[in-house]
């Protein structure tokens, strides 16, 4: 008993709080490149666009989309 609480239980509790530290970097690190969060752009068959891109002016983006104008970023 002793052996679980002061070995085992602590190598869990490492052993998780690494497991989120490594699924949140490598989560964030495909979200971003050369530090621009990326989208997949609404309408456009899975391409990627800059999320920043498409929240500054989501107007302007469905105009173009509509009027058939490629996806230049």
């Amino acid at each position: 008993m002793r052996v679980a609480v002061t070995v085992v239980i602590p190598a869990l509790v490492v052993a998780l709080v690494l497991c989120c530290c490594w699924r949140c970097c490598c989560c964030a690190c495909r979200r971003t490149r050369g530090g621009r969060r990326f989208m997949a752009a609404p309408g456009r068959g899975g391409a990627r666009m800059p999320r920043g891109a498409f929240e500054n002016n989501p107007r302007l983006y469905f105009r173009d989309l509509h009027a058939g104008k490629p996806l230049l970023y």
